[in-house]
């Protein structure tokens, strides 16, 4: 067995990660989750749900779900070879946000452990074909295709001449532009806890300055800024509204959905309809401070989304 020191272990059900044996070790995968979520267990823990072996929340706290001498299943074709790493954020701006300065020294500790531990090179993955070039560290755009940019390090699967498939999702920005950038800076930070000198091959520059927060506006509707959702009729006449997005991907990472709330990709679909007032409807069932006398009221407001966001 093999458990991360720095981790809060609890080991999802061997039915659904974990029950093959890693192959051999090539590499260290970095996502982001989508999710304010405070652990990702009750979703990963279940049929169908493709796992990751760790979940990186902003406080920098780590959170392990699968023992790393087995499989976990978020990077598809590369499954049997990979250690996958979730990470908390990507919720309003998946491709500007940065991690936290706590979460990229996690994430160093994380990769110098794995380089120690299961021998995993000390260098960068340039992309996710079978071989030397992808093993090290590497991140979820390097398997997947989309219109991402020509070269550099924010290309895809496609720009960089194929390799395996991390997602099939086409256009899946994981981790997103901001995060992509600061992972030269958290290589380097992990050879320096290594005790090593990354390879002369792979030289690693410093990351780019992280991009300034941006300013948000007051809000009548908490600290979250978000706009109140009425699906009282959604039932009937579907609602469209800019945070639908964003609440259909907080009730999919609190365990609701995604059947009938997504669309055909897999992903939000900005609209929401029947299931996702039923399924709303299930959330506020189960916090009742979140409806109208402890019942639920489809009014997805301020204490909707701090339970969303907090909870």
């Amino acid at each position: 067995m093999a458990l991360y020191p720095g981790a809060t272990v609890t080991l999802l059900s061997r039915e659904y990660a974990g029950y093959r044996a890693l192959s051999v070790h090539n590499r260290m995968n970095l996502h982001v989750a989508v999710s304010l979520a405070a652990t990702l267990f009750g979703y990963f823990n279940r049929a169908y749900k493709p796992s990751s072996h760790f979940y990186v929340l902003k406080s920098g706290q780590v959170l392990q779900y699968v023992d790393t001498s087995r499989a976990a299943e978020a990077d598809l074709e590369g499954n049997d070879a990979t250690i996958s790493v979730e990470t908390q954020g990507g919720v309003y701006d998946p491709q500007g946000e940065p991690w936290t300065a706590a979460q990229v020294e996690s994430l160093a500790q994380l990769f110098a452990w794995a380089h120690k531990t299961h021998g995993i090179q000390m260098r960068l993955a340039t992309d996710s074909k079978l071989g030397a070039s992808s093993k090290g560290l590497s991140w979820h755009r390097l398997g997947i295709d989309g219109n991402f940019p020509a070269s550099g390090i924010l290309a895809g699967r496609l720009q960089r001449g194929g390799g395996m498939h991390y997602s099939t999702s086409r256009g899946k920005v994981c981790p997103g532009d901001a995060k992509i950038q600061q992972i030269p800076g958290i290589l380097a930070r992990a050879a320096q806890i290594a005790g090593g000198a990354v390879p002369v091959d792979n030289p690693v520059t410093p990351p780019p300055p992280a991009p300034k927060p941006k300013p948000t506006k007051p809000t009548t509707n908490g600290d979250y800024n978000m706009q109140t959702i009425d699906l009282r009729n959604a039932g009937a006449i579907p609602v469209r509204n800019a945070d639908m997005g964003k609440l259909q991907a907080l009730l999919m990472a609190h365990g609701y959905g995604p059947a009938g709330l997504v669309a055909k990709n897999g992903r939000p679909d900005g609209i929401g309809g029947k299931q996702t007032r039923y399924l709303f409807g299930a959330f506020q069932g189960r916090h009742p401070t979140t409806g109208t006398n402890g019942r639920p009221d489809y009014m997805c407001g301020d204490k909707s989304w701090r339970e969303l966001i907090e909870g």
